[in-house]
């Protein structure tokens, strides 16, 4: 067996550190101090005074976005001129000495400035395809503002904005340093929030030496391979009827009026209702996860063709994409690894004891029997023990499997039972991740760096780096071997160099 599989447990230590060296890992500390870019959101409640005074803020804020977009596109149209946020700040400027617009002045300057600035994000995002082309803002409750200088009140824990004053707020400041840029922003319900981003310093959580595949689903919003079903809370659902009632009178109302208005809150209400109930119990899924586990395997499940489908309405109350967001920030926050398994991989149809495969399995068969060994499966259990024992099925699993097992293997091990497969390029830090975990073997794509050769080296860890043209490079202790796989038999032809 691996050689690091023999070492007695260590006793864990519990030790704040900012740079963990190599010997104080080896000697059981696995507590870190990391620094992440985190953000708060508060709830904002100001007072009548500085509910008028954002209600104009906000619609000068539109008016800008209008009239510099329509500037902007009519430039482009008729003399093909391409203008930017610096070109029509100069024009604001003067601007609020026109007659007719003495109101800009009344604006906190940096508010209009940061609108100009977020339209020339919207222009770089459409022209790198990310986004569609901006659009004219129409007159809502919805919208925000950015606040660049938020006082000396912080020190106090009071948030002093320009020209609006102490804003009072649901809950206390956090305790980070004063943030240079603050969002006051407004939504569909008439909510007001103070957004803000900072560096703070976050614990890594202790090693549990549990691994977990998770098959998210709409019977159960999640299946673990420890056979756990956590049931799906099904919010939008609970409430349509009350929502369908709340169209309804919506649509009776005359458009203009207050009682439309009236419903239009209540609407706006209900549905930030659900979403609120959806995120406490998506929160408290993701951070039992990342508590208990050290590998967490899903699937890179396709949200967006699924919510085309007949069951569109459950696929978005379900929120897979959030469920996955939110295991990304959060183990990489906590040191904890989560591994995407391949949306082609047959995790339900193939049975987890033999590996048999099957040719057709029905979306309503929710238990079948393998005809190989006769093993009764339930769907989404073996689909979650498929997700944890794979973690990725690609190609070169048996030729690399004859390769370092006939080299590092004694008992012949299966890799898929003991490889972590990463989508990027090994470092340091990935390679401390798997080390923390107990992952003897970590495979990359591309030659890893010096460092994590050298950590790997030291701890007796096999380095798998998949180059170009199906060659790689394994690094295990002071051997060097550079392979190759053939595209059209399980054989791999290396040679050893040390």
């Amino acid at each position: 067996m691996w050689k690091w599989a023999t070492r007695p447990a260590k006793h864990l230590i519990y030790k704040h550190t900012l740079n963990l060296s190599v010997s104080e890992l080896a000697a059981g500390y696995n507590f870190v101090i990391r620094t992440v870019t985190r953000s708060y959101r508060i709830r904002a409640y100001p007072n009548g005074a500085q509910r008028r005074f954002l209600d104009r803020w906000l619609g000068a804020a539109r008016w800008l976005w209008n009239t510099a977009l329509a500037i902007r596109c009519e430039a482009y149209r008729e003399c093909g001129l391409t203008l930017t946020g610096i070109d029509i700040s100069r024009w604001l400027t003067q601007w609020k000495r026109t007659p007719g617009h003495e109101w800009l002045k009344l604006v906190p300057a940096t508010c209009l400035t940061q609108r100009l600035r977020d339209q020339d994000a919207a222009f770089r995002n459409f022209f790198a395809r990310r986004a569609r082309y901006p659009r004219f803002k129409r007159t809502s409750m919805s919208g925000s503002l950015r606040f660049q200088d938020v006082g000396a009140a912080w020190g106090r824990g009071l948030l002093c904005l320009p020209k609006l004053g102490v804003l009072k707020l649901a809950e206390a400041l956090p305790q980070v340093k004063r943030p240079d840029l603050v969002t006051l922003s407004r939504d569909s319900a008439g909510r007001y929030h103070v957004s803000l981003r900072a560096e703070v310093a976050v614990t890594v959580l202790p090693i549990m030496h549990r691994a977990v595949g998770v098959d998210l689903g709409l019977e159960s919003l999640a299946t673990l391979s420890t056979g756990e079903k956590i049931p799906n809370p099904r919010r939008y659902q609970a409430r349509l009827r009350y929502l369908r009632q709340q169209h309804r009178g919506l649509a009776r109302r005359q458009p203009g009026s207050q009682r439309r208005e009236k419903q239009r809150l209540r609407v706006a209400r209900a549905h930030a209702r659900v979403r609120q109930e959806r995120q406490f119990a998506l929160h408290g899924l993701t951070t039992r996860l990342v508590r208990d586990f050290d590998l967490i395997c899903i699937e890179d499940l396709n949200v967006k063709g699924l919510s085309r489908g007949m069951h569109a309405r459950a696929v978005h109350d379900v929120a897979f994409r959030e469920v996955r967001r939110q295991l990304a920030y959060k183990s990489d926050w906590y040191g904890k690894i989560l591994v995407e398994v391949d949306r082609w991989y047959p995790s339900s149809k193939r049975c987890s004891e033999c590996r048999y495969t099957l040719d057709v399995l029905r979306l309503d068969e929710r238990q079948w029997q393998c005809s190989r060994c006769g093993a009764w499966h339930d769907r989404d259990v073996n689909a979650a023990g498929n997700l944890l024992t794979m973690r990725e099925d690609v190609g070169r699993h048996n030729a690399v499997d004859k390769l370092i097992g006939s080299q590092f293997m004694e008992d012949r091990t299966p890799l898929r039972d003991t490889l972590l497969l990463l989508s990027g390029r090994a470092s340091f830090e990935l390679l401390q991740k798997a080390l923390m975990g107990g992952i003897p073997m970590v495979a990359s794509v591309g030659a890893p760096s010096s460092l994590a050769v050298q950590v790997a080296r030291e701890f007796d860890i096999v380095l798998v780096g998949f180059l170009r043209e199906n060659r790689f490079n394994i690094y295990h202790g002071a051997k060097r071997i550079h392979g190759q796989i053939s595209s059209t038999k399980e054989k791999v032809k290396f040679e050893a160099t040390h």
